[in-house]
């Protein structure tokens, strides 16, 4: 992806135009860039497989305040540390 993505731009330099179908790559790229942003912090879905639990379960505890979580592009992300917190209460 990240290399014909790169192949894109080189074409679009050299030519002005590109043969690659930059749409199909826009979803895989956001993707990649907010998980490269978000280094560290973890998903609901990566907290609910650490403690055995579903992400319904990690949610529920994140509205009732158990776990502290900030919300980024509409992803609910949890610091390693606010897990760790929550973990030594229970």
């Amino acid at each position: 992806m990240v290399k014909r993505a790169y192949s894109a731009r080189s074409q679009l330099i050299r030519a002005g135009t590109t043969s690659v179908d930059l749409g199909l790559l826009m979803g895989p790229l956001e993707d990649l860039v907010a998980r490269l942003c978000t280094d560290g912090m973890l998903t609901v879905g990566d907290v609910a497989a650490i403690l055995r639990c579903s992400p319904r379960t990690v949610r529920r505890r994140i509205r009732v305040g158990q776990v502290v979580a900030v919300k980024e592009r509409g992803r609910l992300l949890i610091a390693p540390e606010a897990l760790r917190d929550h973990t030594r209460q229970r």
